[in-house]
This record gives C-alpha cells, sequence and structure tokens, in this order.
C-alpha cells in the first residue's frame, strides 16, 4: 500500500542517489522508484475508488480566493467539471511516459478564455 513513508523514502532515496554518485544509491532510488510505481498500477487496475474532490468545498476555496478555475492533476480520472455555473475544474492525468499511450496532459490557457487539453507526449 502506498504511504507518506514510502514517498518519503523515495524522496530521499533519489536526493540522496543525485548528491553521491554511488551506484548503490541509484539502485535504491530505482527499486523504491519501480515500488511506488507497481502499488500505483495494482491499484488502478483493482477496481478500487480514488478519492475525489468535494464539491462544495472546491467552490469555496475559488469563492475565498476569488477565482472561478481550479487546476489539479495527477489523477487517474482527468476531465473537466462545471461546479456551477461560471465555475470550472480542470483535472489533469497522472504522468506515465512508458504507458500505452503515454499519458501526461497539459492545459493551454487561450487569451479569450478557452482552456485546451494537450497531450505532452505523442
Amino acid at each position: 500500500m502506498f504511504t507518506p513513508f514510502l514517498a518519503s523514502l523515495a524522496r530521499l532515496a533519489a536526493w540522496k542517489a543525485a548528491n553521491s554518485g554511488k551506484k548503490e544509491d541509484f539502485d535504491l532510488a530505482a527499486q523504491t522508484a519501480l515500488a511506488l510505481r507497481q502499488q500505483s498500477e495494482a491499484r488502478k487496475h483493482s477496481g478500487a475508488t480514488y478519492a475525489d474532490v468535494d464539491g462544495p468545498a472546491a467552490i469555496a476555496a475559488l469563492a475565498e480566493h476569488q477565482a472561478n478555475v481550479l487546476v489539479h492533476g495527477h489523477t487517474h480520472r482527468p476531465t473537466d467539471h462545471q461546479l456551477a455555473p461560471g465555475l470550472m475544474r480542470h483535472v489533469l492525468s497522472d504522468w506515465d511516459a512508458l504507458a500505452s499511450p503515454p499519458r501526461a496532459e497539459v492545459l493551454r490557457l487561450h487569451d479569450d478564455g478557452r482552456v485546451q487539453r494537450l497531450p505532452l507526449l505523442q
């Protein structure tokens, strides 16, 4: 199961590998990253449900910050939501360049207010 501890370990292992130059540190970083990826893939294929953003809380946050668009990402359910008239939520995909097809999205914001979802990799 994914835990904050494992994520912290992955960041620590990657930092250590980047700063030590030792092969064993790179091996640990790679093993930890692989374990996290395997857990994520297993969860995706298990049928497990994911927590989602609470609509009323998102609307309240937008009002508090005098905004009308919420953008967030790294999710397995990318889409666009109209939270209320004039209030939008754009959810980007997780990024996995090795998936088939590759997953990595960006949003292009146009001067006229349009938002365009684009694949970063093709």
